[in-house]
C-alpha cells in the first residue's frame, strides 16, 4: 500500500455490517417536506378593548415558555427589544393592550400558537447604552395543554 493511504477497516468478528448509506432524492419543489431549519415567530400584543392588535413580529424577541401542571397557570416570558417609548408605555400601562398571542414553528413547515394570555408584569431595561427592552411575563394561558397519552 502507498505511503500516506490508509487500509480501509475490517470489521470485528460477529459484528453485524450495515448497508450502504443512501440519499433521499428531494422533491420537485427542491426542497423536503417539513422543512424544518427557517424558524418564525409571530408575536401580536393584543387590545383591552375592540382596537386593532399590535403585530411586533418584526421586533427583534425572545421567549421561553413554561408549561405547568393543571393547578399552575403556563407562563411565558417574552423580551422585545427596541421598541419606541410610546408603545412600551401603552403596554406598561396596561391601558390599551394587555394580552399576547405567540405563534412559533418553521417558514414551511409546522407553525402555530403556542401561548395565549394576560399580561400580569412588565418592565423595562437595557442591554447596553443604546439597547432597550420591553419584558411582558404573560400568565393564564387560554390554550389547554396536552399530554401524551
Amino acid at each position: 500500500m502507498p505511503p500516506g493511504v490508509i487500509p480501509p477497516l475490517t470489521p470485528l468478528p460477529g459484528t453485524p455490517t450495515l448497508p450502504p448509506a443512501t440519499t433521499t432524492p428531494l422533491p420537485a419543489s427542491g426542497s423536503p417536506v417539513g422543512d424544518q431549519w427557517i424558524r418564525k415567530a409571530q408575536l401580536i400584543v393584543t387590545p383591552s378593548f375592540g382596537s386593532e392588535g399590535l403585530d411586533l413580529s418584526d421586533m427583534h424577541s425572545t421567549f421561553e415558555t413554561q408549561a405547568a401542571d393543571r393547578e399552575t397557570p403556563n407562563i411565558a416570558i417574552i423580551r422585545i427589544y427596541n421598541l419606541l417609548p410610546s408603545t412600551e408605555q401603552k403596554i406598561l400601562d396596561q391601558s390599551e393592550f394587555n394580552g399576547v398571542i405567540l405563534s412559533a414553528g418553521y417558514q414551511n413547515g409546522a407553525f402555530g400558537t403556542i401561548f395565549h394570555g394576560t399580561l400580569k408584569q412588565a418592565g423595562i431595561g437595557r442591554t447596553n447604552p443604546t439597547d432597550t427592552y420591553l419584558d411582558r411575563s404573560p400568565s393564564m394561558a387560554t390554550l389547554p395543554t396536552t399530554s401524551p397519552s
